[in-house]
């Protein structure tokens, strides 16, 4: 049974870096070609999904964890702090 909870997170761990790595590849491509509204939308988007992401998979690490508050209030700040460091750029962003 230790040996099977071992796997599933390692499975959670590396279905996570991948999709983290793409969105992370996909972001400049969303920033080059998109219009000024449609950008700001799906950074916004592809940054609450890391944090979600990030975060379940975390709860699903810690399933100790007693306080819900514990993982919430990170996952939160987090996803404050990146969509406050990209919306400047996002939102005063000049065409060429």
């Amino acid at each position: 049974m230790e040996h099977k909870e071992h796997f599933d997170s390692q499975t959670m761990l590396f279905i996570t870096a991948t999709v983290l790595a793409f969105n992370a590849l996909l972001l400049p491509i969303i920033g080059a070609y998109l219009e000024n509204k449609t950008r700001l939308f799906a950074i916004l988007g592809i940054i609450c999904f890391q944090v979600v992401l990030a975060s379940l998979n975390f709860m699903h690490i810690k399933r100790d964890v007693k306080n819900v508050w514990f993982i919430i209030l990170p996952t939160a700040l987090l996803c404050c702090f990146l969509i406050a460091g990209l919306l400047p750029d996002t939102i005063f962003y000049r065409q060429r």
